[in-house]
């Protein structure tokens, strides 16, 4: 049988509980040595709310894309080494770092006078969480005892154990785009019940040595002729009426509480700009690719880049020409530094466009920026995407007599601008609608989406889009659903006679028809009615994504996908879009 902890333990341990204090220190010193510091301390609090470490410094403005040291502190009552030990064995604690926005925000349309407005308000701000890690156990805290002074009474001093963690956390960029960002660190602890083990003593499982066995109530009919070699037995210990065990105390989980949480102002220090250049058909790299690093004025402060890394899957990506920049290089608020990479696949095809051309590129920036004379933050810039290492589309007017390979699981789609470019027609009707070169759009979309999805999920059409003309590009993303063909021959006069011909249609008959044309069964619902991008820069590519609901089961068609430039008002219909078939 398995022992339960009796109510002095279970007790001890709400109360210790209870009497702890979790608290998070950002130095303002990254090597700060935190022993030291702890011995040459007097005892001395600033007040009520204020840290739990007075005398170490923190940071007051942190940085995007960096690596910096978050201590622990927990301040507990003194109790014995064993003691303490079973404790923080049985601690579980928490670290997490949220990006929010503090900005203002305008007040809603229909604000009243309602207080609670302002305290909704605040909770309903947008953040995001950066990082979430557990604290290991097997991590080697330092402990030391301390005398503190009382926040009521300055006379008495109150003994302290004071357990400290040292964690190194990466702060990264927050998914949402926020006008003035802020960060927090949220540390919860709680103390879990203590874990049961089961009895090793097996002799505990079976009767006792020299003990008499319960009478046998059933022995007088062992001696019936009936029962014969029967061998009935029943224990008297079976039916005497035993008192009933007093219920174990159950022990749960004691959260332990948690000083006030402090907001960090926040900024990126770099900011990293990707531009695409795709060189002449022949070339040995294809795509060049420039990396700009630009120092912010959020850092006020010098930025020295240390280590640039770049990789390619399924590629090679190479310095292009003499690179003069030797690393490191320190740059000011607003200076920018560009660096050129060659990029090539090592899987391409000669003359086909497949999705094996598209790979991932990885670009990753390793640098520090000096804040202060003793304060300097490491930092390291990711940045990930795809790219389309392809060859150019076929020339207006040809046609590409090869497949598109498709791989298990994925369908790709391309379309190019000599696909139906129309020119938007005027209020009269008399626009140009002829069909313009390449040079008049210089947009290439590639499309890539699963080959079998079941009815009731979502579709994701993956599309990616690359700049070829010289000026920027602002666009709009239109998916047009299947319209149902209608045969105009119904509405015709019919002749009856070589002397009569059919009627004729003016324009309001075919703005009739045209309105009165029904839609097929909804099969597919589009869950992005309208994609924006942009502005593109000259070739540059960006990387977005269309949604749909699937309805129905069978082949899945849209209309075509229109890509719309906003500056001009030219548009383009793209017919050629991955085949996927819904399953029920």
């Amino acid at each position: 049988m398995s022992a339960h902890p009796d109510e002095s333990k279970i007790r001890a341990s709400v109360e210790f509980a209870e009497a702890s204090l979790l608290d998070t220190i950002v130095p303002a010193i990254p090597n700060v040595n935190v022993q030291d510091a702890f011995y040459s301390w007097d005892g001395s609090s600033s007040g009520q709310g204020a840290s739990l470490l007075p005398f170490i410094e923190q940071r007051q403005f942190l940085l995007f894309d960096e690596h910096i040291p978050v201590y622990l502190v927990l301040r507990a009552p003194v109790v014995g080494k064993a003691i303490l030990k079973s404790y923080l064995s049985r601690l579980a604690i928490n670290l997490q770092a949220h990006a929010v926005d503090i900005g203002p925000r305008p007040p809603p349309k229909d604000s009243s006078s309602n207080p609670n407005t302002a305290a909704a308000r605040s909770l309903a701000q947008p953040k995001d969480l950066l990082y979430s890690e557990d604290i290991a156990q097997s991590q080697d805290p330092f402990i030391a005892v301390r005398a503190v002074s009382g926040e009521e009474d300055e006379e008495i001093d109150t003994q302290h154990v004071y357990v400290i963690w040292r964690k190194t956390i990466y702060l990264g960029r927050p998914k949402i785009r926020m006008q003035k960002p802020a960060i927090y660190f949220a540390a919860t602890a709680s103390l879990k019940h203590i874990e049961q083990k089961p009895s090793v003593d097996g002799e505990d499982e079976y009767l006792e040595s020299n003990v008499a066995s319960p009478m046998n109530l059933l022995a007088p009919f062992n001696y019936d002729p009936a029962f014969a070699g029967k061998g009935l037995y029943l224990s008297a210990s079976r039916v005497t009426k035993v008192a009933p065990a007093k219920p174990a105390a159950h022990e749960f989980s004691r959260p332990l509480r948690t000083s006030n949480r402090k907001m960090f102002q926040a900024a990126p220090a770099l900011l990293l700009k990707v531009h695409y250049t795709r060189m002449p058909p022949g070339s040995k790299f294809p795509v060049l690719a420039s990396l700009t690093l630009e120092a912010t004025a959020f850092a006020s402060s010098v930025v020295r880049i240390e280590k640039i890394h770049t990789q390619l899957s399924n590629g090679t990506c190479k310095t292009f020409g003499i690179d003069s920049l030797h690393l490191p290089v320190t740059q000011s608020a607003g200076d920018e530094t560009t660096w050129v990479r060659q990029l090539a696949s090592t899987s391409m095809t000669e003359g086909v466009r497949d999705a094996a051309n598209i790979h991932f590129f990885e670009i990753k920036v390793f640098g520090e920026v000096l804040l202060s004379d003793d304060c300097s933050a490491a930092i390291e810039v990711i940045w990930r995407s795809n790219v389309d290492l392809g060859p150019l589309p076929p020339a207006p007017g040809t046609r590409n007599s090869q497949s598109i390979p498709r791989g298990r699981g994925s369908s790709v789609s391309s379309a190019t601008s000599t696909q139906a470019l129309r020119r938007s027609s005027s209020a009269d009707g008399g626009g140009d609608q002829s069909v313009p070169s390449t040079n008049d759009f210089g947009i290439t979309i590639t499309f890539s989406g699963p080959e079998q999805i079941h009815v009731g999920e979502i579709l994701h059409w993956d599309i990616l889009l690359l700049n070829r003309s010289p000026q920027r590009r602002s666009l709009a993303i239109v998916a047009l659903p299947k319209r149902k063909n209608v045969e105009p021959n119904n509405y015709l006069g019919q002749s009856e006679g070589d002397s009569i011909a059919c009627a004729v249609l003016d324009e309001h008959t075919l703005y009739s028809l045209q309105a009165r044309a029904t839609l097929e069964p909804v099969g597919l619902v589009n869950l992005s009615p309208d994609v924006r991008i942009g502005p593109l820069a000259p070739g540059a590519c960006f990387q977005t994504s269309l949604e749909f609901l699937v309805l129905a089961p069978g082949i899945l068609h849209l209309d075509a996908v229109r890509v719309y430039d906003l500056a001009t008002q030219q548009f383009i219909d793209t017919r050629d879009l991955p085949d996927t078939v819904a399953l029920e």
